[in-house]
């Protein structure tokens, strides 16, 4: 069993970066879309990255709930094989329109992927240790996105910036093959048992309608989703944009510049690893803080103040003179901050409601996080190209300072003890 369980989690791993990769396929193609495709814009390339968020919202939140009544394995395979399709056609658009509507498209296949994944590893892994498996899965998509900008410099160096597409879609349709063939929903033991035992009252309670409405109804849920959407549009802004600012501010070349990036991507997979461990380590060391209903507020406005500082740094310091070690420096600092935050911010939505409305918060948090992700792509842009690239880092800061401030609401409950819906203990 345990064997297996290594084998299964090892797929599952290296389906998740190959579908990381795939989203991330487009925006770390975009220097080379602009400079070769001979009729894509800074405006166009902001339109598709907003067709991708809105679409990949809506499709991982009705995922979560289709997860529940379909093969996982099947919806993970399906994620990977038609996340690949569209990586492949992608070089055959010829229209800034035929490719928003080809990433809509893969804004709802990705939605499939992260849904499945967590069913998944609920089936293969006890409670107790399910909090680090799912920070080490999250973290894939980390390492995939940090080696991915290093690699496309580097293909697009040899055949141009259409090889990079049929290169991850070759990948993505060859892992969504393997999934199949090795990956299960469930141990055999579990898919044994499942016809003779009822469901928990708290997982059967969940598919009706009152976990969502008593959702909607929490305020402090809202507040989460609004602290969500705020770090997806910083982390969509400065993932997404970044290789094009330093190109065009700092005036680095295209390597150097990917290289940069890719430290981000490093910073996020140390952040999503350690700050999830360090938000647990805050609960062990002060155990009255279980039993309120905002535990991880300390982390997590100790996260937002640093992030706030670091965004204020890159209109101050980066230029054509600072140094690489700097930049790398800072970009890798923002990853790890915000991946972090994402991670903290999660387990905080979740933690503000009770059992049966987890799932149903997480997944409303979800959908409202891509409101944030719409506004880095195509409004951004247009603040770039309207006023300057210091204006739109100036925002990303009003930005950060207003998680500062919700932040310092969560601290509030935190402090006034009231009583937590969940008793769960987070790994």
């Amino acid at each position: 069993m345990p064997e297996r369980r290594w084998v299964v989690f090892s797929t599952m791993f290296a389906a998740w970066s190959t579908i990381y990769m795939c989203r991330r396929s487009f925006t770390s193609s975009i220097p080379y879309l602009l400079q070769d495709s001979g009729f894509l814009t800074t405006e166009n390339i902001g339109m598709i990255s907003s067709c991708f968020a809105t679409s990949y919202g809506v499709s991982k939140f009705l995922s979560s709930v289709l997860s529940d009544h379909t093969s996982a394995t099947f919806m993970l395979s399906l994620c990977v094989g038609l996340s690949g399709l569209c990586c492949c056609l992608f070089p055959l658009a010829g229209s800034a329109r035929l490719l928003c509507a080809l990433w809509f498209v893969q804004g709802i296949t990705q939605g499939l992927g992260w849904p499945a994944c967590a069913k998944i590893l609920r089936e293969w892994y006890p409670r107790s240790q399910l909090g680090r498996w799912w920070s080490v899965l999250s973290s894939s998509g980390n390492a995939s996105s940090a080696l991915l900008p290093v690699l496309l410099a580097y293909f697009h160096s040899l055949a141009g910036w259409q090889f990079n597409f049929y290169v991850i879609g070759a990948v993505a349709l060859a892992m969504s093959a393997v999934v199949l063939m090795i990956v299960k929903d469930a141990p055999e033991s579990a898919l044994n048992r499942e016809q003779q035992l009822p469901l928990p009252a708290t997982e059967s309670s969940h598919q009706g309608p009152a976990g969502l409405l008593g959702v909607l109804y929490s305020f402090n849920v809202w507040l989460a989703c609004a602290l969500y959407a705020l770090l997806a549009g910083v982390k969509g802004a400065t993932g997404d944009w970044g290789q094009l600012y330093l190109m065009q501010e700092a005036h680095r070349p295209e390597t150097i510049a990917a290289a940069s990036i890719t430290t981000m991507h490093i910073g996020g997979i140390f952040g999503n690893l350690s700050l999830g461990y360090l938000s647990d380590l805050i609960i062990t060391r002060w155990p009255q803080a279980e039993q309120t209903k905002a535990p991880r507020a300390p982390a997590l406005l100790g996260i937002t103040i640093l992030l706030t500082v670091a965004l204020e740094l890159f209109p101050l310091t980066v230029s054509e003179g600072s140094s690489h070690l700097w930049l790398s420096f800072l970009w890798f600092s923002t990853g790890f901050l915000v991946e972090g935050g994402i991670s903290t911010v999660s387990l905080l939505t979740i933690g503000l409601v009770p059992d049966n409305q987890s799932g149903s918060a997480h997944g409303l948090a979800s959908l409202v996080a891509q409101g944030g992700a719409f506004m880095a792509g195509w409004p951004f842009s247009r603040l770039v190209e309207g006023t300057s690239w210091k204006v739109a880092h100036q925002l990303l800061v009003v930005a950060s300072a207003t998680m500062v401030a919700i932040s310092s609401y969560f601290m509030m409950l935190l402090f006034k003890g009231l009583p937590s819906h969940t008793t769960r203990k987070f790994d």
